[in-house]
């Protein structure tokens, strides 16, 4: 038994250097104990402002989902508001005042638009009615736009007044066609709305006198969803598609005025989900960058970029496939990287400058090996290096790192091995990389990255941590009394299957998935660094 515990600390303190560097990635708070894990996914985590992370989840009781807020540690995660929320119907936007937020709420079975600065302190409802969710919340002039249903059942513009919290009528649209959407161009609201008529473009200085149609889209049927118009202001010019009756999707520009509103191109087909959920389309130097079909029955998207005429609005071949999805398009060093399929059904980086010239590979997947594919998920810039999802066979699904080049392309492997930590929904802070992921003991969770991370190298004594019962079948305690302290539970051969903080002097521990054997509990704390050995005997 003597050299059975010789072997562990020997095996610990070499391999410390790996430890160290996997507690930069670690859970923010075990909301949802055990493997079960809690309902994170892209429609919950709504994005950060002020280096905090904005979230929904479940309360315990109803499982009515409710907003979130952290900055990346544990005693700072915390519930916001108690008024449940109906996700499907948020609308959100963050300013740089902060969070707003309109939902229905289940609990006073009103819609609400309420406002947050990441305080409990600020938190507070501005505007409540008995109607549907006002929805595109557009903030213009130092106030709040937003469509709300009226009386006869048409939609209303409305202005919330920020200092008063009043609440005016703008403008009345028609039912049919109501309003499909609305963005700020310049000094004006550009809106597309319905008239007795048909389908108009308007323009607005926010107030009732000042809001006018100035251009007419449709006069026939009109079956456009707000998602399928997705305005995008690009300088002085705004884009938008639009699906007249009958006609295929068309892709406008205005400047505000008839004569600078046209049609630049048609296209057969439109991934409107993927324009939200894989950032599919952006404005970025001057041009629009986007993802779409043209006269093909298949799922065939490529890459399109426009200036704002018909004849800048061009097609981008990418690698050696003529349709290859490109998504994810992200600004780096100067430069827009996205992921785009190849033939093989590999997802690689690729990075354009609005040109075909400009346009090429820029991380190579078959050259890293192992089947690896970037498979058209998340991306995102932190500090001076590029984060995505990938899959590679011996590794699983983990977090990748890269400086744009393939010799310069990592993986951050949460779970050693074959496991996967499958990581979704990053976003970055000037502190953390956050994202979801899941390990062996843990389901999906919100973690983060933390490049910064460091332990105090000094070891501290078994007795600085009091681990029973050891042996055990099911469950541990951890009991100590360290500062800023880590947890990390490993095989003999260095195998990680989890980490986690230790909020409390008291921890609870479970082992349900692990098999009987030993294992290895670290310990890093501000105090230093510790290990000792756990036995796991055969479940009960």
């Amino acid at each position: 038994m003597k050299s059975s515990i010789t072997l562990c600390s020997f095996l610990f303190f070499a391999l410390f250097a790996q430890l160290l560097f996997s507690q930069k990635t670690r859970i923010v708070k075990d909301l949802t104990a055990g493997t079960q894990g809690s309902p994170l996914y892209d429609e919950t985590i709504l994005g950060t402002w002020d280096n905090k992370l904005f979230f929904l989840y479940p309360d315990s009781v109803n499982f009515d989902l409710q907003p979130w807020v952290t900055d990346g540690t544990p005693e700072n995660t915390f519930r916001l508001h108690e008024n449940a929320i109906i996700s499907i119907y948020l609308d959100y936007l963050f300013t740089n005042d902060g969070l707003y937020y309109a939902f229905p709420d289940n609990n006073s079975g009103k819609s609400e638009i309420w406002f947050t600065d990441g305080t409990e302190a600020n938190t507070k409802m501005l505007y409540q009615y008995d109607y549907v969710t006002p929805s595109l919340l557009t903030y213009f002039a130092g106030d709040l736009y937003f469509a709300a249903v009226n009386d006869n059942f048409g939609v209303d513009l409305r202005k919330l007044n920020l200092s008063s919290n009043m609440v005016e009528v703008v403008h009345s649209f028609s039912s049919f066609g109501e309003i499909r959407d609305l963005a700020v161009l310049n000094d004006r609201l550009i809106i597309i709305g319905g008239a007795p008529d048909g389908i108009y473009l308007f323009k607005s200085d926010g107030t009732p006198a000042g809001t006018q149609s100035y251009h007419l889209l449709n006069s026939g049927s009109d079956f456009n969803s707000t998602e399928d118009v997705r305005m995008t202001a690009v300088g002085d010019k705004l884009f938008f598609f639009y699906q007249p009756d009958g006609e295929d999707y068309k892709l406008y520009v205005t400047d505000g005025t008839t004569e600078g509103t046209e049609a630049l191109a048609s296209f057969d087909k439109m991934p409107f989900p993927n324009f939200q959920q894989k950032q599919a389309i952006r404005a970025w130097n001057g041009k629009l960058i986007f993802n779409a079909v043209t006269y093909n029955s298949s799922n065939d998207n490529a890459l399109y970029v426009s200036d704002g005429t018909a004849s800048g609005t061009t097609k981008i071949t990418v690698g050696n496939t003529e349709y290859p999805d490109p998504v994810y398009f992200t600004e780096y060093s100067g430069i827009l990287y996205f992921m785009a399929e190849t033939y093989s059904g590999i997802f690689n980086v690729y990075k354009t400058n609005g040109t075909q010239a400009g346009t090429s590979l820029s991380i190579d997947a078959s050259v890293l090996g192992g089947g690896l594919s970037f498979g058209g998920s998340y991306m995102t810039v932190f500090r001076d290096s590029l984060f995505f999802y990938g899959y590679r066979s011996n590794v699983g699904e983990e977090l990748w790192k890269s400086d744009g080049t393939t010799a310069g392309t990592s993986v951050i492997d949460i779970v050693p091995g074959t496991g996967s930590s499958v990581p979704l929904n990053l976003f970055a802070t000037d502190n953390y990389l956050f994202f979801t992921a899941e390990d062996n003991l843990h389901g999906r969770e919100l973690w983060i990255y933390d490049p910064d991370f460091s332990s105090n190298t000094r070891s501290i004594p078994a007795s600085a941590f009091h681990i029973f019962p050891n042996p055990a079948s099911n469950m541990l305690y951890l009991e100590h009394e360290l500062s800023n302290a880590i947890a990390c539970i490993k095989t003999l051969d260095g195998k990680t299957f989890a980490t986690f903080p230790l909020l409390s002097n008291m921890e609870t521990i479970p082992l349900h998935d692990l098999k009987a054997g030993i294992y290895l509990l670290a310990i890093y704390s501000s105090q230093g660094n510790g290990v000792q050995k756990i036995v796991v005997m055969d479940k009960n």
